[in-house]
């Protein structure tokens, strides 16, 4: 799965619309969104960490009005602070 998400960073994990399917790793499509943590459960907690990271500062971690979401924001899941990295808004 490692090979997948390297495959996915030069655009930073974002798949372009209408070719969502084509990707595993597509953080622009909600029902991806979980897939860096799919290695903690494998047995790799380490792999979450990094992919995680990378993840929420390449394709969340610009604060313009330009960038940040990189496409499909509806202001649902992707909407919701912390989304990327598990962190609980209560």
């Amino acid at each position: 799965m490692s090979k997948q998400f390297e495959l996915a960073a030069p655009a930073k994990f974002v798949t372009p619309h209408g070719k969502h399917g084509e990707n595993w790793v597509d953080y622009e499509n909600q029902p991806s969104c979980e897939m860096a943590h799919l290695f903690s459960h494998a047995g790799a907690p380490w792999l979450t960490q990094y992919w995680v990271r990378r993840v929420k500062e390449e394709t969340y971690g610009d604060v313009s009005p330009y960038g940040g979401y990189n496409g499909d924001e509806d202001q649902g899941a992707d909407g919701q602070p912390g989304r990327a990295d598990g962190d609980r808004v209560v």
